[in-house]
């Protein structure tokens, strides 16, 4: 879970590496703020290659008090698409 306080924007950052150590390359990265399952903002990662993983992050600004946000990222690594949702609280 990511925590705010109504207001802040900040960059939220994840870190990709291989479980099998192989070299790959992230083709695209975007990500999508939804609350309530409603989309309220979205836009592409910025994307970093960091020694044998990548870096992708996203500055995100929720704007409305509220434990039911969802940070979803979609990025796309050769022929795979891969998806993960992250719970967001603002207070």
């Amino acid at each position: 879970m990511v925590r705010f306080l109504l207001g802040e924007d900040k960059y939220v950052r994840f870190l990709i590496h291989s479980t099998v150590d192989e070299r790959f390359v992230i083709k695209e990265a975007n990500w999508r703020l939804l609350l309530n399952g409603k989309e309220e903002s979205s836009g592409m990662c910025d994307v970093e290659q960091k020694d044998d993983s990548w870096e992708i992050s996203s500055k995100i600004s929720p704007m409305r008090v509220s434990s039911y946000y969802k940070l979803e990222l979609k990025v796309k690594i050769r022929d795979e698409t891969i998806m993960h949702r992250e719970d967001v609280e603002v207070r």
